[in-house]
């Protein structure tokens, strides 16, 4: 919350909302935005005093959604991630099963990087 302040990035971003389709066939769905926030709350606290990966630093906004071109560009993604079309499909995610299994008993597959 930015306490009712109003930030113009410039930019046409998609708002959070539900929608419908143009189509009118009623498959609807919905976007939303996200926001990663450094927060050391445990260092301002000072619960934790002997951690040497604390994080000291300050409250900080790290990533907005709002203005990453990549956030809802499917094409664009991936033109930068081709190697994801090896990994979102029902093969790979079911030699997951297998690579999960491998890493329990004591390491996973080195073939399967992800």
């Amino acid at each position: 919350s930015l306490g009712g302040v109003d930030l113009d990035p410039g930019i046409d971003a998609p708002t959070a909302a539900r929608f419908t389709r143009p189509e009118g066939d009623g498959d609807g769905g919905s976007f939303y935005q996200a926001h990663f926030y450094m927060n050391p709350v445990l260092y301002w606290l000072e619960v934790v005093t002997d951690f040497p990966c604390l994080e000291r630093g300050s409250f900080d906004l790290a990533y907005l959604t709002e203005v990453d071109p990549l956030w809802n560009d499917d094409e664009l993604t991936l033109i930068l991630n081709p190697e994801a079309v090896l990994f979102a499909n029902p093969v790979a995610v079911a030699a997951c099963a297998a690579d999960c299994v491998a890493a329990t008993a004591g390491f996973g597959i080195a073939e399967m990087f992800w």
